[in-house]
């Protein structure tokens, strides 16, 4: 997967969803089960989403400027699904965005905070500001 080609999604239990465009992403198994781990920023709207929702997904595309838009706008200021005509549909029980390319839902299983991690190299702490707005990692089991 390249980097920044796919938009998270989270959904509020109030039915209202938001998504992100996400570079930072690792697939592969922990716990013995098939995971997809997300990082975000405490900061971006997103971030809220994830917090209260059990369940979230990803939507891969490889249309440049849509992910470009759903990276650089936010959630707070517009309802991006609806202005670039995303359609979110659901099967057996997952929502998914029609016409993506791969649609991954998940089941969070865990939560973890960076900014209570230990670095060892501190040019990731420089270069990434694990401070008050620092990435937290969703870990997420695909169902």
């Amino acid at each position: 997967m390249k980097n920044n080609d796919f938009i998270l999604f989270a959904k509020k239990r109030t039915g209202e969803i938001n998504g992100m465009t996400c570079g930072w992403v690792m697939d592969g198994i922990l716990w013995n089960r098939n995971v997809k781990m997300v990082f975000v920023r405490k900061s971006r709207y997103t971030y809220e989403f994830l917090n209260e929702s059990e369940y979230f997904f990803t939507a891969k595309f490889d249309d440049e400027k849509l992910l470009n838009y759903f990276g650089a706008v936010t959630g707070r200021d517009e309802d991006k699904i609806k202005k670039t005509g995303l359609k979110i549909v659901t099967e057996n029980g997952k929502d998914m965005i029609e016409g993506a390319l791969e649609n991954v839902y998940m089941r969070k299983i865990a939560v973890f905070d960076s900014a209570k991690a230990d670095f060892l190299d501190e040019e990731i702490v420089k270069k990434f500001r694990e401070d008050e707005d620092s990435h937290v990692i969703f870990v997420g089991e695909i169902l």
